[in-house]
């Protein structure tokens, strides 16, 4: 039995409505419920961008409550609230109140080598050493760490072929 709901990808295929993550957040140590939630926050930013939703100083920031980011998303608001303040930890995302019962503005920050315009290609993974962990951390129980050696971070333009 062929499931309608799906077509296949072809040469002249579009990509739309997917959520963007920047492939160098994979090789953080940031649960992917998290990166989940980047993503849909950065699907939005691209949005205000659009709009012009931005401060005095340019910095495009999102309006995308807690519980619609959670109906989005098919998860608790409670889940949202915690891997958000893994965001802010991490430095991804920034916050900033506004009057009450209104969302906040959350300004993203992405990370170094994934901005710019299409025509300058990707930058390479800083050389860094992913194993080696700041003292008294420890190393997660999943096998993260073997498949970060594994990623492959050649992304080629659209008009390249493979």
């Amino acid at each position: 039995m062929e499931n309608t709901n799906f077509k296949p990808f072809l040469v002249d295929t579009a990509l739309t409505d997917y959520i963007p993550i920047p492939r160098s957040l994979t090789a953080m140590d940031i649960p992917s419920t998290a990166l989940l939630i980047y993503g849909a926050l950065l699907d939005r930013a691209t949005l205000s961008q659009k709009n012009r939703y931005a401060d005095e100083n340019g910095h495009v920031f999102v309006i995308f409550s807690i519980e619609n980011l959670a109906r989005t998303l098919g998860i608790s608001g409670r889940m949202v609230k915690r891997h958000m303040k893994t965001l802010e930890q991490a430095g991804l995302i920034h916050a900033e109140p506004q009057a009450r019962n209104k969302p906040n503005h959350i300004y993203l920050n992405l990370p170094q080598g994934n901005f710019g315009s299409p025509s300058e290609g990707t930058k390479d993974p800083p050389e860094q050493d992913r194993n080696v962990r700041p003292r008294g951390q420890k190393v997660p129980p999943n096998n993260r760490n073997k498949q970060r050696n594994q990623i492959n971070y050649y992304q080629h333009r659209e008009e390249e072929s493979l």
